[in-house]
């Protein structure tokens, strides 16, 4: 338990004030306890000395009051009870007691605390009985004994009350300040960016319970947003390195003479340029670049001169490796699409082909229609180590048998959210020797002859 927890201070002195409010408490017992025992032994005194003083005027002999004297004597030794027997006129006719004079008892009743009871023999009135006592009442040994008794028996619980609730208050420092902790260091360690911490949620107070459950939900939607833009970024960066890839291409091509640089190859160029200066302007605004990610476009795409002209843009890439691209369209549909997109959702899939297709060998693409539908299908043959899951391609990471963060599997992640943006299907066909993607889209029902 730490001292320097406001909590465990709050709590500390709230203990010192109740055990001290318990002390104070059982004194006011013992001492109510205390006098209401005097109280009922004084007031049996007075009623046995009352009686007695009857039975000593009443007695018909001389023999039997000197015996009523005597026992009244009795009664009264040791006690410090003096009483004075006056007639009806107020005249003191006897005195007993520790002080005989009876005019020094009068002065002395003056400053003492006194009683009077009227004496009444068969309900006739013979005189009054007049009581001095030193102090409240008188203590008898009796009534010392009891308060000692009390006095202990207080003291005993009092001390046992005080460790039960130091015991207590320990007990209950632990059970709120071990969860605030806990739920402090789960709270430091999500700020420096670790969101797999878990608070407790099982501490028994319904309070930090909460607080503990409102961490996780943070840790959560801080975790769900750190993987948003870590991927969002990747994507940003695969989107930014495929333009560059093509134009660094384009010019490869050209200073290693395989194409000449004629208009159509500088409007591909430039094309990519702009794209590519898209991308890095969006970089400005984050949050608009995402927003434009997630926008489509839509306008007449004549595919046939489309997918020729995206071949073009990577088919270099394709003959450094040894691969010959065989585009086949035996249709020339008009989709209704984004061309931004379409364009790279095919450039993702032939660097996937160009990067894992057996060389030196053959990429073959072949345009179909199939009822309502465009197919668009890329096929190669595939190195023997790649194995693949058919079902896991598509998500973010994925390549071969192991999840990866270093940006490999990401270009199949972006075909897959691409294509439910245009509401396109891509599917994957895996034998132990070929890889083939199909990419099926809407028709518009027209095609160019």
């Amino acid at each position: 338990m730490k001292l320097n927890s406001y909590f465990t201070r709050m709590l500390l002195i709230a203990l010192v004030l109740m055990i001290g409010f318990i002390f104070l408490t059982t004194t006011l017992v013992i001492n109510q306890k205390f006098n209401t025992f005097l109280f009922k032994e004084h007031k049996d005194k007075l009623d046995m000395l009352e009686k007695q003083v009857l039975e000593l005027i009443t007695a018909s002999t001389e023999e039997e009051f000197k015996t009523e004297f005597n026992e009244l004597e009795n009664i009264l030794s040791g006690t410090g009870y003096i009483l004075a027997i006056q007639s009806e006129e107020g005249q003191t006719i006897m005195v007993a007691g520790e002080v005989r004079d009876h005019r020094n008892m009068m002065n002395r009743m003056i400053s003492e605390k006194t009683e009077e009871r009227t004496l009444a023999v068969d309900g006739k009135t013979v005189g009054n009985l007049i009581i001095r006592y030193q102090g409240d009442f008188n203590a008898s040994v009796a009534a010392m004994e009891f308060k000692q008794t009390l006095l202990i028996s207080m003291s005993v619980a009092g001390i046992l009350s005080a460790i039960f609730i130091i015991l207590l208050g320990r007990h209950m420092s632990k059970k709120i300040t071990a969860p605030v902790y806990g739920a402090i260091g789960v709270a430091q360690k999500v700020k420096r960016g670790d969101y797999k911490v878990v608070a407790r949620k099982d501490c028994g107070i319904e309070e930090l319970d909460e607080l503990n459950r409102s961490i996780d939900t943070m840790a959560q939607s801080l975790s769900v947003q750190s993987q948003l833009r870590r991927r969002m970024m990747e994507q940003m960066g695969h989107e930014v390195k495929t333009p560059l890839s093509i134009v660094r291409t384009q010019l490869e091509a050209v200073k290693d003479g395989m194409v000449e640089l004629d208009g159509d190859r500088v409007g591909q160029m430039l094309e990519e340029v702009h794209e590519l200066s898209r991308l890095v302007e969006g970089l400005e605004n984050a949050e608009e670049l995402a927003e434009e990610f997630e926008q489509v476009h839509l306008e007449n795409i004549e595919l046939h001169d489309f997918l020729k002209a995206v071949v073009q843009r990577t088919e270099y890439n394709f003959s450094k490796r040894g691969l010959t691209v065989m585009l086949t369209q035996n249709v020339r549909p008009i989709l209704y699409s984004d061309k931004i997109k379409l364009k790279s959702i095919l450039l993702n899939l032939l660097v996937n082909a160009q990067k894992y297709a057996l060389a030196p060998g053959f990429v073959s693409i072949k345009v179909e229609r199939s009822g309502d539908f465009i197919e668009i299908a890329i096929h190669n043959k595939k190195t023997a180590e790649i194995e693949l899951d058919v079902k896991q391609l598509g998500y973010a990471g994925y390549r071969g048998n192991r999840q990866s963060l270093d940006g490999r599997g990401l270009g199949l992640y972006i075909v897959s959210r691409l294509s439910e943006q245009l509401g396109a299907a891509v599917d994957y066909r895996v034998t132990e020797d070929t890889f083939e993607a199909i990419v099926r889209m809407k028709a518009t029902g027209k095609e160019l002859m």
